[in-house]
């Protein structure tokens, strides 16, 4: 509403006559925009720390070598921007360069990032002779439960898959 009022204030020939209005809108827009792209940039680097604090809460992150932990957290730590650099007059923070679109965007990608560097991880900690398996849980609860019945099924399901994989001697990760 507000931006809309501006664009027809600055649009009119008289635009002059209203530049306290120009200002004042401004001034509002700059602060609504300022306020949800620091709701954004907080909420998208908390959920990044935290998913950089469950990897290395993982058993086998301390087998991972010193020299692999900063490259195989990056695809989470590239987005865990949590000190907002946001000078007057810029649109984006001037660590992270992400615009709000991003940052949603980042945060919808968070669980297949996730799943990839608890990947590997788990590619980097196991041995070669023993084969991984990477099971999505999604594959086999997809879908809408209306009773008792179909939830038990589905978990059987994915329980009998993931047994018969560690009866084959395969690692699994479930995703």
């Amino acid at each position: 509403e507000k931006g809309t009022k501006l664009q027809q204030l600055l649009k009119s020939e008289t635009f002059y006559e209203s530049l306290k209005d120009i200002a004042a809108l401004t001034d509002e827009i700059t602060l609504a925009y300022q306020e949800m792209y620091q709701d954004a940039h907080k909420e998208r680097g908390s959920q990044f720390e935290a998913a950089i604090d469950k990897i290395k809460s993982l058993p086998e992150w301390k087998q991972v070598s010193e020299s692999m932990q900063e490259p195989v957290l990056c695809p989470l730590a590239s987005r865990a921007c949590t000190d907002l650099d946001l000078p007057e007059g810029e649109l984006v923070c001037g660590a992270c360069r992400a615009g709000v679109n991003q940052m949603e965007s980042d945060i919808e990608a968070l669980g297949g990032l996730f799943a990839k560097v608890v990947s590997e991880v788990q590619r980097l900690t196991t041995p070669p002779e023993v084969k991984i398996k990477r099971v999505r849980v999604r594959e086999f609860l997809a879908g809408a439960y209306e009773s008792p019945d179909q939830i038990r099924q589905a978990v059987l399901k994915l329980q009998d898959h993931l047994l018969k994989l560690l009866e084959e001697g395969v690692k699994i990760v479930v995703e």
